[in-house]
Order: C-alpha cells, then sequence, then structure tokens
C-alpha cells in the first residue's frame, strides 16, 4: 500500500515499528532521511511523530484519510472565562498569571456588561471565522516543521541596505534592529541584522516584497507547496474536534490554548476558513512500503 493512503485512524494504532517503516518509505519517495520517531503527547493524546529532512528541511509525516473537519458553533457553549474574555476582560485569560497582581481584576467589569444574547453574540462570532462541519478526502503528506519567510533571502553584511541599517543605530541599541524599511537606500527592501550581545553584527538578511504567485512558483520548483485549507485544518486539529484542537476549551494555563477571544488573533483557530500560508510541503508521498 502506498503511504499515501494511511490514514489517521491507521497511524494512531501504529506501533513504533509500523511508524517507523512508513516514515522510511516516504522518505525513499521523496529523497530524504527519517532523522526521529518518537511518541509525542500532545492535550491528552498520544502518537508517534515521524521527521522526515528534505534538502536540509524537516517535515512532519501527516496521516490521511476521510477527515472531520469544521466547527458547529451551536453545539459549543463557551466557559465563563472565555464569556468575559469576549466582553474584554484582560484578566479572565491571562496568558501570564503570575502577574495578575500586576493589574487591576477587571472581571467584574466585564460580568457587568453581559446581557441575555451575549453567548449568541459570541456563537455568531466563531460562526462568522469558522467553516461549517465536513469530511473531507486527504492524502497523506509532509508538513515543514518550520515556516518559510516569503521573500526572505540571506545578504552579506556590506550590501548597501545592510550597511545603512548597521551604521544607522549606536551601539546598545542595535539589538532592536527588525525589519526596517530604508527608503533612502532601497524603495522595495527591507533588511533585518542580528547583533552579537557586544553589538558586532553577525547575520543579515533581505525582505524583498513578493506575491502570492511568486512564492508559489518558488516553492513548486523545490518541489514543495502550500497547503489547502483542508490539509492545513487537518494537520493542525489531528483529529480534534474541538474549537481549540491543544484544550476543551481556553484556558490560562501553560498547558492550554490561552489565545482571548477578544483578540483579533483569535481568528487564528485552527477551524478558521484561511490557509496557513507560511507552512510549505513537498509532494505527496506515492509509493508504500
Amino acid at each position: 500500500m502506498s503511504t499515501a493512503d494511511i490514514t489517521l485512524d491507521e497511524w494512531l494504532r501504529f506501533d513504533e515499528r509500523a511508524a517507523a517503516v512508513t516514515a522510511e518509505a516516504t522518505a525513499r519517495t521523496v529523497g530524504g532521511v527519517v532523522t526521529s520517531v518518537r511518541l509525542h503527547e500532545f492535550a491528552g493524546r498520544t502518537a508517534y511523530n515521524a521527521i522526515i529532512e528534505v534538502d536540509g528541511r524537516p517535515f512532519a509525516f501527516v496521516p490521511g484519510g476521510h477527515a472531520r473537519l469544521g466547527f458547529d458553533p451551536e453545539s459549543w457553549t463557551p466557559t465563563d472565562e472565555e464569556v468575559l474574555s469576549y466582553l474584554g476582560s484582560c484578566t479572565a485569560l491571562d496568558p501570564f498569571p503570575e502577574y495578575a497582581d500586576l493589574e487591576p481584576d477587571d472581571r467584574a467589569e466585564a460580568r457587568a456588561r453581559r446581557t441575555d444574547s451575549t453567548v449568541d453574540e459570541i456563537r455568531e462570532h466563531i460562526a462568522a471565522i469558522t467553516s461549517r462541519p465536513r469530511t473531507a478526502h486527504v492524502k497523506a503528506f509532509l508538513a515543514a516543521t518550520h515556516a518559510d519567510e516569503a521573500g526572505v533571502s540571506e545578504a552579506p553584511l556590506d550590501h548597501p541596505v545592510i550597511t545603512a541599517l548597521i551604521q544607522k543605530w549606536k551601539p546598545g541599541y542595535q539589538e532592536l534592529v527588525d525589519d526596517l524599511i530604508l527608503p533612502e537606500t532601497d524603495m522595495d527592501t527591507h533588511g533585518r541584522v542580528r547583533f552579537a550581545p557586544d553589538g558586532t553584527p553577525t547575520a543579515a538578511w533581505l525582505a524583498a516584497h513578493t506575491t502570492y504567485d511568486t512564492i508559489t512558483e518558488e516553492l513548486a520548483r523545490t518541489g514543495r507547496r502550500l497547503p489547502t485549507p483542508d490539509e492545513w485544518e487537518h494537520a493542525y486539529a489531528f483529529g480534534a474536534r474541538s474549537l481549540f484542537p491543544g484544550a476543551t476549551a481556553c484556558r490560562p494555563d501553560g498547558s492550554k490554548t490561552t489565545t482571548p477571544l477578544s483578540c483579533p488573533t483569535a481568528s487564528a483557530s485552527p477551524r478558521h476558513r484561511r490557509c496557513c500560508q507560511d507552512c510549505t510541503w513537498p509532494r505527496t508521498p506515492t509509493s508504500g512500503s
């Protein structure tokens, strides 16, 4: 059987040997090498995590199958902390509770703003940023474990843009340099410099403006592509059906999802309709063990 046909249900039943055999077969298909196969636990679920290095880049094997995707807000009820967060409380889902004493507790103020329609409003908000429940057939694929920075390339320290950045900042402030624009030098390019603790520049990059088409073309030349929305959600949720795949609820706990519902980044939930465009994949495995 082709490793591209391995399903999530099958993968969850694999022992270490079966996972390793699948990883080795996939690595041969894409011209890569298996660097690790280990048992990984996340959000109360346990499965083997296989990492395959292709052209120096690490990828994780993601089994496919008939994936249940999407989310039904009507079947979900937010916790009291989530409601208060939606109503503007910073304390309710404070990701840094150890510093809570430094800020006033605003939960009572938020609770006073709650009405009979608040939960319905939250459900409407969640419905607007998620897709409805569905089943999609997904082939097994390799997911990049590190995001690519679109348009970013290494640059020599004597490049004009980089030189201008280095000269622009006084010693002691150089570590603050990050993605600064120098229009007097290059209207179309950002520069980035990494400095040692003593202020010595050690590495530099140029980040030219780019387009979606350019990004996809560059990825295609290296045998990679962006994930489809279904692939992205399947890879992130890995079988979880909750709104937050890392937990059953949004909680101020280091081991749980902590993004407040009132925060704009909450729309980055894996149930979100849009595709994550900073993850890249090589070709789908096509041969089996």
